[in-house]
């Protein structure tokens, strides 16, 4: 919590790689990206029409192409295919236009057998040439990777690669913005070279170097005033759309050396977290701030409260002014208050719900910058009682609640390291979801994640039982199984232990800040587990965490035995109830799990027993909504 997250933004110095175009209506410089597979620059010549324009296939106009930089357009193949047909048409350059709007990026691919340059435009550059030469106008095109297109527009906007916060538990993370977007730095074992990198490795030295030269000029105050002090005199980040970033992307703004250099006062937090706020009824919650005078004499605060992402029912307040005398300190109530009845309903699929701001102290002498932030989503209140083999379920809140029901296959695990990523109960069903045969894992840890993405479960299956597992089905982040960066929605892949091969399977449903998931995973079949006829296998969870927790469980399961409720999986409108018969048959007693997803954290998991009647057949039980 006390340490400072940098989230990366742009500097006002950005310059990017360009070319010079020149048509009938148009002479100037556009943005223009080298080619990773091409051929270096320079280049120059007329501009012609690669036909087809997506250059999948060999040129059909190759003599209007011969000695001309042909213009071609992104998709469908890759971009070594379109540079060797451009290049066998007679080509000298190939001039790419992306097909979606946005920046042009880097081409790559398998660079064999290509001879000639090339760079990419972005989609608005590229059909505008496109349209020049339609209308019969000449255009001409000269690349140099010396020239340079500054992009002052882009100053204090974030990176797109910036990660968002906020932090585990729902700290105001990032704390502060800095550059760090195509920075020039040293490059290590060099001796004098450079080299110019994007990334929060880069923005985090600049907060660093700030952080030096505030302890030079502060050299008095811990580092928790500084930390607020660099907060304090942040401002909001700049963006394209004209709509403010989150808090949560740009923490509470970029930094400035000088404006946090000359403030003669402080308030801390700079930084203000509310949490996960989660009720089922009306409440208010409050966060205290300091505000700390350097100066040697009074000053008066006005206090002004700016909301950025808002919320219907959930309201913020502070005093309108606060007096804080000559080398003092003074403290006042940052006010949240939440109607879950006023508030949307929670989706309860990977969303959250984002209220967040800036409080601004402004005296004759200085001017403060402080940031809010909650997660908010209203509680429902889904409870299950049990007459034998009826479920009778109520939704006692003013928002939606829902329901995942389960045969129970155990409880609580080994506990080998603490939570947040301990097992609290398993439990299996079978269903069909679009044609497909499947197994459903209930599982639930003993407290709420922040993003179930944060950790990973890996089921080890022994579907023979002889001791060995045969297969194992892992739930972890997209991007991770993908090989790539975090995407932070989390899926099932199932890999065959004898082969080492795999393959992804489906979403996990979960939701942010919750304890509950279903792990879903093909049961039958070339992508399944489990022979057609077989019902039974023994497992092993294991529950981690990034920071170093870990479970373990087992248990055995029997597909026969499943307990099947008139519905497994439903939701429920604020006040509705609905009665739900058990109609599997099974043996005379038999439990459960069930699942509330909207429920606050404590209310998430239920188990219960059920007692089979004879006379449930004669029931005619509502359908829940």
């Amino acid at each position: 919590p006390d340490a400072i997250s940098v989230a990366a933004s742009i500097d006002g110095g950005l310059t990017v790689g360009a070319m010079e175009v020149t048509t009938p209506s148009f002479s100037g410089l556009v943005e223009a990206v080298e080619g990773a597979i091409t051929a270096p620059g320079p280049f120059a010549g007329e501009v012609a029409i690669a036909d087809p324009l997506r250059a999948c296939a060999p040129l059909t106009n190759p003599a209007a192409i011969a000695g001309k930089v042909a213009l071609i357009e992104r998709g469908d193949c890759f971009f070594s295919t379109k540079i060797l047909n451009a290049q066998d048409a007679g080509a000298i350059a190939v001039v790419v236009y992306n097909n979606v709007p946005g920046d042009p990026i880097v081409m790559g691919g398998d660079p064999s057998g290509i001879t000639i340059p090339g760079v990419m435009i972005s989609q608005a550059d590229g059909e505008f040439i496109r349209d020049e030469i339609l209308a019969g106008g000449p255009v001409t095109v000269a690349f140099d990777p010396s020239l340079e297109l500054p992009k002052p527009e882009l100053a204090d906007t974030l990176a797109g690669f910036s990660s968002r916060g906020p932090g585990v538990t729902n700290l105001f993370k990032p704390d502060v913005s800095a550059p760090g977007f195509s920075i020039a730095s040293a490059a290590v074992g060099t001796g004098t070279g450079g080299v110019q990198f994007s990334g929060t490795s880069m923005a985090s030295p600049h907060v660093a170097g700030l952080a030096a030269l505030m302890r030079e000029a502060y050299s008095d105050l811990d580092p928790t005033d500084i930390k607020a002090l660099i907060q304090n005199g942040t401002v909001m980040a700049r963006t394209t759309g004209g709509v403010p970033y989150p808090l949560a992307r740009q923490g509470v703004g970029v930094v400035r050396a000088d404006r946090s250099l000359n403030l003669g006062a402080f308030a801390k937090p700079g930084g203000v977290s509310f949490g996960y706020i989660n009720e089922v009824g009306y409440e208010d919650f409050d966060e205290t701030i300091e505000v700390v005078n350097l100066r040697d004499y009074d000053q008066e605060f006005t206090v002004t409260v700016t909301p950025n992402q808002t919320v219907p029912g959930v309201t913020i307040s502070a005093p309108s002014t606060i007096t804080v005398g000559a080398d003092d300190s003074e403290e006042f109530e940052l006010i949240v208050e939440v109607d879950p009845a006023a508030m949307p309903w929670d989706f309860g699929f990977y969303s959250q719900t984002e209220f967040d701001g800036w409080v601004t102290l402004t005296s004759e002498s200085d001017t403060i910058q402080i940031g809010y932030l909650a997660v908010v989503d209203p509680g429902a209140d889904l409870e299950v009682e049990v007459d034998d083999d009826l479920l009778e379920f109520e939704n006692d809140s003013s928002t939606a609640a829902f329901a995942e029901g389960f045969t129970l296959a155990a409880q609580g695990g080994l506990l080998l390291h603490k939570t947040p990523f301990a097992i609290d109960a398993t439990g299996f069903r079978t269903n069909n979801l679009f044609g497909f045969d499947v197994v459903q894992f209930g599982v639930s840890a003993d407290r709420a994640w922040s993003s179930l993405s944060e950790g990973e479960i890996d089921i080890y299956l022994d579907t023979d039982e002889d001791g060995f597992f045969d297969y194992v089905l892992v739930a972890a982040d997209l991007g991770f199984l993908l090989g790539g960066d975090a995407d932070g929605r989390v899926a099932t892949a199932l890999f065959d232990l004898s082969t080492l091969s795999g393959t992804l399977q489906w979403f996990v449903d979960a939701d942010q800040n919750d304890r509950v998931s279903v792990l879903t995973v093909d049961r039958t079949g070339p992508t399944g587990f489990l022979d057609p006829e077989d019902t039974t296998f023994d497992y092993m969870m294991v529950m981690f965490g990034r920071a170093g927790s870990i479970d373990l469980q087992f248990g055995s399961v029997d597909l026969a035995d499943e307990v099947i409720p008139a519905a497994s999986s439903f939701g429920l409108l604020p006040g509705d109830s609905a009665i739900i018969p058990v109609i599997g048959e099974g043996e005379d007693e038999a439990e459960m799990v069930w699942f509330f997803m909207n429920n606050e954290e404590d209310e998430q998991v239920d188990v219960v027993e059920i007692e089979y009647d004879d006379d449930y057949e004669d029931y005619d039980a509502p359908e829940p909504e």
